[in-house]
């Protein structure tokens, strides 16, 4: 779904679909850790192959690993993985990503969270685009196993990347051991 997006501030990234399986910790203080697996509607904004825009424009399958540092209510977590490319997918071949991040939480299924993020995207040609970027967000758990992450993303460094800020939804299904805060 390609829309212009030259005069727009804002951009909408795609929708992302997880399953999160716990399978370190126990959901309270010490280290956590989950595997992520999930995939991606093409439904935000697209830019041309040689610009990492909001949207990728494919559908994607996605694996992720997250380690967690849950303190109190402070939460410190760094996740790795990358998206493959499925379909129709012009000349993607894929991206990988790490994050690390912070969040306090308010409110027992309430913490807002700022992250650093690095992604990659690779083209089949030698255009390649990567990106440094902030993300503040909110993290909103309606239940233990429903877990809904919202974020504004700004790039802050990069090469061939879209440069406003970018908003982003993720649902994640959880199981494992208790959705950690």
């Amino acid at each position: 779904m390609a829309t212009s997006t030259k005069n727009r501030d804002v951009v909408w990234g795609d929708l992302f679909v997880d399953v999160k399986w716990h399978f370190g910790g126990d959901g309270k203080d010490g280290l956590q850790l989950a595997y992520r697996p999930g995939f991606s509607i093409p439904v935000g904004d697209e830019n041309d192959a040689s610009s990492q825009a909001a949207g990728l424009g494919y559908w994607t399958i996605s694996q992720a690993l997250i380690a967690s540092w849950l303190e109190r209510r402070w939460v410190l977590g760094a996740e790795a993985g990358f998206l493959l490319p499925i379909g129709d997918r012009g000349e993607a071949r894929g991206l990988g990503f790490g994050s690390f991040g912070a969040g306090y939480q308010l409110a027992p299924r309430f913490k807002p969270e700022i992250e650093l993020n690095y992604l990659n995207e690779v083209f089949e040609t030698d255009a390649e685009s990567e990106v440094l970027a902030v993300t503040a967000g909110l993290v909103i758990n309606p239940s233990d196993w429903i877990r809904l992450d919202l974020g504004l993303r700004r790039g802050i460094w990069g090469e061939n990347v879209d440069q406003r800020v970018t908003g982003s939804v993720n649902v994640s299904f959880t199981f494992g051991s208790r959705n950690p805060p």
